[in-house]
Parts: C-alpha cells; structure tokens; sequence
C-alpha cells in the first residue's frame, strides 16, 4: 500500500536534504551541524565535550568540530565480524601449533 505524503513532509524531506548537502561540502561543522552529522542528541554532544571525550574545538562559547575527526571518532570502535574473528582464531591455533602464538 502506497504512503500518502504531504506537502509538508515533502517540504521537511527537502529541508533535511538541503541541510545534508551543505554538510557535505564543509570541513567544520557547529553544534547543530554536528548533531545532524553524528546523530548524537544535543545533550550528549555537550556531555561529551565536557568530558572532553569527543574532539572539539572552541571559539568563545561556540563549539566547533573538524568533519574527519569526528569520522575518526565515530569509526573508533569498531566490531569485529564473526568472519574476522574465526580468521584471527585460525590464524592464532595455527601459529601455537608451530609455537609461535604469543601468550
């Protein structure tokens, strides 16, 4: 079944892509922009700038933050995949076979 949309979710829609776009061409980013960007609530962005947890930069009372280190912050805990980790695991019993794993 077919969603019915309005003109104001179509007018919201096109805001939200505006707002992307313009992201995209910038190199720093202020607190709402980070927001979008991230997808971190308002409060937690102050809660981890406060913390210093996050890298920020700070003109007068505006919070600035560079796009590529909050790329780099935001990829820093990666997961790993069954895949890798069965690969590191027969990678591991491989090399204590032939006594080289590390203990």
């Amino acid at each position: 079944m077919a969603t019915i949309t309005t003109i104001d979710d179509l007018k919201r829609q096109l805001d939200r892509i505006e707002q992307y776009a313009g992201i995209a061409s910038k190199e720093v980013l202020d607190l709402e922009e980070a927001i979008t960007y991230t997808g971190c609530a308002r409060s937690t962005l102050y809660r981890l700038t406060s913390a210093k947890e996050i890298p920020h930069y700070k003109l007068g009372q505006a919070l600035r933050f560079k796009k590529s280190e909050l790329d780099e912050w935001l990829t820093r805990n990666k997961v790993a995949t069954a895949k890798e980790i069965e690969s590191k695991a027969v990678t591991y019993m491989t090399l204590k076979d032939k006594g080289y794993a590390r203990k």
